[in-house]
């Protein structure tokens, strides 16, 4: 996957260009991205069930917004909220497990 990237005449492009390309060699890396774009894809295809038409493209700066917009519960908050000034915090309560209510849950003894 990705070798349309590896093309001579696509590397030209992304030098001219200025593109630093580079390869996730691993799931984790993209699995994001990968989300993101799968949340994305079921919305669009709402909308083709929805409005009986398969034309989206003077509705995917809806789409985009839409997704920003809506309160991730990963993060608890909407993309759009995290800012420069509390984006290191935000990462690091998506790696450090929190309960969400605030409250410990009970552990019972065996």
């Amino acid at each position: 996957m990705g070798q349309e990237f590896k093309a001579k005449r696509v590397q030209t492009v992304f030098k001219k260009e200025e593109i630093n390309h580079f390869y996730a060699l691993n799931e984790v890396k993209a699995s994001v991205s990968e989300r993101v774009i799968k949340t994305i894809k079921a919305k669009i295809y709402r909308y083709f069930s929805y409005n009986q038409s398969y034309r989206y493209i003077d509705k995917l700066q809806s789409f985009a917004d839409g997704y920003n917009h809506t309160i991730h519960s990963t993060i608890d908050m909407a993309p759009i909220e995290v800012k420069k000034e509390n984006a290191e915090t935000v990462r690091l309560s998506k790696y450090f497990s929190r309960p969400h209510s605030g409250k410990l849950k009970k552990i019972l003894p065996l």
